[in-house]
């Protein structure tokens, strides 16, 4: 898919096998069945080694207060911008942060 700028010009090649939406200057992408994310140069940031998550159960990877829900064997956590495990994951399943809180 890619990604365009606000003229509709091309900024980021299509290059990977699924994209999310940018959110706090990143954007998850999903290469060989696991998902990392990218600035807004294209450049991967974070490692592409979370596991993808049904979107119909409200899935999907973006940031919210600082931090993104991540899945990896199974178990929910969350990383910060910087790709670092803040909370690792132990979780069966987690909603992303809002007003301090992620409730599980």
């Amino acid at each position: 898919m890619g990604f365009l700028d606000k003229t509709g010009k091309l900024v980021i090649p299509a290059v990977y096998d699924s994209e999310m939406p940018f959110s706090e200057g990143l954007a998850a992408v999903e290469l060989n069945n696991k998902w990392g994310f990218i600035d807004k140069t294209g450049q991967l940031v974070i490692e592409a080694k979370y596991d993808d998550f049904p979107k119909i159960l409200g899935g999907g990877y973006y940031f919210t207060e600082g931090l993104c829900r991540v899945l990896l064997n199974g178990k929910f956590g969350f990383i910060d911008n910087k790709g670092d495990l803040v909370i690792p994951p132990k979780y069966d399943w987690v909603e992303p942060f809002s007003e301090g809180l992620a409730p599980r």
